[in-house]
């Protein structure tokens, strides 16, 4: 029979349910004289009396007793949660009926978490844990119990159900069904969980699904770079309305032709950096550097250029950005002979100087600007 079990012996006396206390307030040096359980039980309740006189009144509870003192001040809690004091109380009683499944359910059902948790960590019973898992009425002691619970199918329904985010996170953890997983990916309220299930997921399928319908950039993207079947990544880079789910795809295209298309074409530069990263055509690369808009682009294409002519002729154009000179002549310096790389050196210099001027030039000019000069 457990700490709560009532069985069919004939209780004693200041043991089994206890009665309400109706009793006056009273002090400390009564409360030491008592020896009634049910009567200390009402004591410790009371809060008419002092939190001194409760505390020793509950402290001289057996353990059936405290557990009944411990569940009722936890339900009267506006918050649920205890004084460290009471909590204290509840620890080293855990660790007393440490092995009694139905007393440690009893208690882990309780909303103060710090010895719900501790009560749910002694059990093992999977069922009791389950049931706090499903029903617990608070996230914690729910997350707490998931924890520890091994059945694939109730973890899948947590997953999918429980209304609080992190419970379901760490239920979504716990589960090895892909077909929970993509569900979660799928239809989660929660862009982080569905984050969490894109990270697990395998079928390419519900991967590019996931990836043209995500509304949040970040998951659609995460699901186009776990993707390797072609068709699919061909797909996404065509069809999909978000620039990071479409630069993920180009990183990973490898049809050549392609990866020119969406240079030329893609409205974002991310993802036209992302496809001249993997072209290989020095001519096609050439002219992304003489006819792209965005000088980010320019310099993508020039880090991967192996016309060491080409590239001195672009590291001395002062007509070019500094930006993209500069990539010219770090290249150069990567991939020349001792000569192009003293050559590339000159050019950083002449570089540096014109940023230089640049900068002095920016600065008058605002100077002047502040000073209200006629700047015409």
């Amino acid at each position: 029979m457990g700490l709560f079990g009532s069985g069919n012996k004939k209780e004693k006396k200041g043991s089994g349910s206890p009665s309400p206390y109706k009793g006056k307030p009273v002090n400390e040096k009564k409360v030491l004289k008592m020896t009634d359980q049910n009567m200390l039980l009402g004591v410790a309740l009371d809060e008419r009396n002092d939190s001194d006189v409760c505390m020793t009144a509950a402290k001289k509870l057996d353990d059936e007793h405290l557990a009944e003192f411990l569940i009722r001040k936890s339900g009267a809690s506006a918050t649920g949660y205890l004084s460290s004091e009471i909590s204290d109380l509840g620890d080293e009683l855990v660790t007393r009926i440490d092995g009694d499944q139905q007393a440690l359910y009893r208690l882990a059902m309780c909303n103060d978490y710090l010895f719900n948790r501790a009560a749910v960590e002694k059990l093992t019973d999977q069922e009791l844990l389950a049931r706090i898992a499903r029903t617990h009425p608070k996230s914690q002691g729910r997350n707490a119990a998931v924890k520890r619970l091994d059945d694939q199918r109730i973890l899948g329904e947590i997953a999918l159900n429980d209304e609080d985010q992190w419970v379901r996170k760490e239920a979504l953890s716990r589960t090895d069904s892909q077909e929970i997983i993509a569900k979660v990916a799928l239809t989660d309220t929660q862009l982080d969980v569905r984050g969490d299930a894109i990270e697990r997921l395998t079928d390419p399928i519900v991967l590019k699904k996931v990836a043209l319908t995500d509304k949040y950039e970040y998951n659609a993207a995460k699901a186009a770079e776990r993707i390797d079947d072609q068709s699919i990544l061909k797909e996404i880079v065509r069809t999909s309305q978000i620039p990071l789910a479409r630069s993920n795809a180009a990183e990973k295209i490898e049809d050549q032709d392609l990866l020119k298309e969406i240079a030329e074409n893609d409205k974002s530069r991310e993802v036209r950096n992302a496809a001249v990263r993997h072209i290989k055509d020095q001519a096609f690369l050439r002219s992304v550097i003489e006819n792209d808009d965005s000088d980010s682009v320019r310099q993508m294409a020039a880090r991967f250029m192996l016309d060491v002519s080409y590239l001195r002729e672009l590291a001395g154009n002062d007509d070019a950005s500094c930006d993209l000179r500069e990539e010219a002549a770090k290249r150069m310096l990567n991939i020349g002979t001792e000569a192009d790389k003293a050559d590339a050196e000159q050019l950083l210099e002449q570089i540096q100087q014109k940023r230089d001027a640049d900068d002095q030039k920016d600065r008058e000019y605002y100077n002047s600007y502040v000073k209200g000069e006629n700047l015409a």
